[in-house]
């Protein structure tokens, strides 16, 4: 992928038109290399490095850029000079349950901060499949993905999902609500 496409990937319209979000940092991409393992699609990701980083050795085909380069491509102020553009998983939206399979639905979340700690808990906890309604935070928004620690990589995810597809899909359904 060009320089000049990769810095297009901060923005959500980009993401879905290239297919790709952007991984930023050591531990993230640590993560990434660990959930590549288990899932051959993430094989395809690409890494890009600066000299900090050019010992790195993984499964991901590695780019060597400048200090400057770096600065430009990442999305936080001080960048750590490792970035992986990571290929958006293809989502299986008619996707029926299995028998004992759990989900919890996100209605509207909007702070990147919040959806990235509940994708951290459910990545904890394991078993979940995570369901975004139509208005919530992209979960590949560069925040969401610092804010998920490497989690995003580690359980299904859906988005635009219509909460009246839920009754279709699951047997039984509990709610909780902000106001009680």
């Amino acid at each position: 992928m060009k320089l000049d496409d990769i810095k297009k990937l901060h923005q959500k319209k980009y993401r879905q038109a290239l297919g790709h979000y952007l991984v930023e940092g050591e531990h993230l991409v640590l993560e990434l290399q660990k959930a590549a393992a288990r899932q051959p699609a993430l094989k395809a990701s690409e890494l890009y490095v600066t000299d900090a980083y050019a010992h790195w050795a993984g499964p991901f085909k590695t780019h060597h850029v400048s200090d400057r380069q770096m600065a430009l491509l990442a999305d936080t102020r001080t960048p750590q000079g490792i970035l992986a553009v990571v290929p958006t998983p293809s989502l299986n939206v008619a996707h029926m349950p299995e028998a004992g399979e759990k989900a919890v639905y996100l209605h509207e979340v909007q702070d990147p901060g919040n959806l990235g700690t509940i994708l951290r808990t459910l990545a904890w906890f394991g078993g979940f499949r995570c369901l975004l309604s139509p208005g919530s935070v992209d979960p590949y928004n560069p925040k969401v993905v610092r804010a998920s620690m490497g989690a995003l990589f580690h359980l299904p995810l859906e988005t635009e999902v219509p909460l009246d597809s839920l009754g279709r899909r699951y047997r039984s359904v509990a709610c909780l609500d902000l106001n009680g």
